[in-house]
């Protein structure tokens, strides 16, 4: 499967799908089988992330249910030791869901934070939540 990727320079996508709690602990290499995750492999000269979550875990999307942080960071030095295995690598694109953590835009600064990217243009929500979009009528 990588062999066909590389061939056609499209990219290997590495996912979390893990639910919560478990999304909130930090496996070590011996349980990433038991944590639905696989090895990444780069195919293409970018990286492509996803954070996912299990569908419908949380019921609104309002907040972060947990600090992700751990997990954000686990992933951070994950994909850095991808990058020094792949030079040729150049961009890594990162793409959070709802179900990750309860609300895709925290979790989105949160791992921006820890690759010292600067944050994208924040609204405050009905309920002091970050927001990527405008507030209508506001």
């Amino acid at each position: 499967m990588a062999h066909a990727l590389r061939e056609r320079d499209i990219s290997w996508v590495a996912a979390d799908l893990a639910s919560y709690p478990r999304v909130a602990e930090v496996p070590i290499q011996q349980q990433l089988g038991l944590f639905g995750l696989r090895p990444i492999i780069a195919t293409a000269d970018f990286l492509y992330a996803r954070w996912l979550g299990k569908h419908r875990q949380f019921q609104v999307h309002v907040e972060e249910y947990f600090d992700s942080t751990p997990r954000v960071i686990w992933w951070f030095e994950r994909l850095t030791h991808v990058l020094k295995k792949y030079p040729s690598v150049r961009h890594v694109y990162a793409f959070f869901d709802n179900d990750f953590s309860g609300h895709a835009p925290t979790a989105a600064r949160r791992f921006a934070d820890k690759v010292n990217l600067p944050r994208f243009w924040e609204t405050p929500s009905a309920r002091k939540q970050p927001s990527l979009y405008p507030l209508q009528n506001a």
